[in-house]
């Protein structure tokens, strides 16, 4: 049985996984990539994660900003999603963080978010992959943690630019969908940013 195998049947072995046997799990799965020259590159400086970032522009360019975003339901189980995303200067503190937009309407995802402020955004290309975790602000009509509205149209136009492409003023016909639809902006502030370890060098 492949690992992957092993840690699936292991982690929903009960409906909800006691936090010793996540602990247990993980230990395993880092331990197993380690023996075989797998291992994730982990850095949480500051200057190592702007070039982590880096990295994410460079694998989110070649394939359209797609990325799987994991949001967390209430008890704790992972939520999976697939978005447009990409590498922004956040509005108030200028510093990199991944952005995405979601629709309102009820979507699952946002209803996560603002109830548990964290996501993990993993971008690929091929073998190539680097997953970015961190502390999420909303920002939106219904979502004011940082820009007040309507100022914050201008975060969904960065965003719509990095993620899909254009200038962020080719997005501006969009506005009145946003508060009409009442997305928000998801910014995921990087607390930990891993990857292919062979391609980081």
């Amino acid at each position: 049985m492949r690992l992957g195998a092993v840690l699936y049947a292991e982690l929903t072995r009960a409906p909800t996984p006691e936090p010793s046997l996540w602990r247990t799990a993980d230990r395993r799965f880092r331990a197993s990539r380690a023996a075989i020259g797998h291992d994730a590159f982990v850095d949480e400086d500051r200057g190592a994660t702007r070039s982590l970032l880096d990295w994410v522009r460079d694998v989110a360019s070649r394939e359209a900003g797609l990325a799987v975003v994991v949001t967390y339901r209430a008890d704790g189980t992972a939520h999976a999603s697939v978005v447009n995303a990409g590498v922004v200067n956040h509005p108030v503190s200028g510093e990199p963080v991944v952005g995405f937009v979601v629709q309102g309407g009820g979507r699952k995802k946002l209803e996560n978010l603002r109830a548990r402020r964290m996501a993990t955004v993993v971008f690929r290309c091929g073998w190539d992959w680097v997953a970015v975790e961190g502390n999420v602000d909303l920002v939106g009509p219904d979502d004011r943690d940082c820009v007040a509205w309507p100022d914050a149209r201008s975060v969904f136009r960065e965003i719509y630019s990095a993620a899909i492409g254009g200038s962020p003023d080719d997005w501006a016909g969009r506005d009145d969908a946003i508060e009409q639809e009442r997305h928000a902006a998801v910014l995921v502030r990087p607390v930990r940013v891993y990857a292919n370890r062979s391609e980081l060098g």
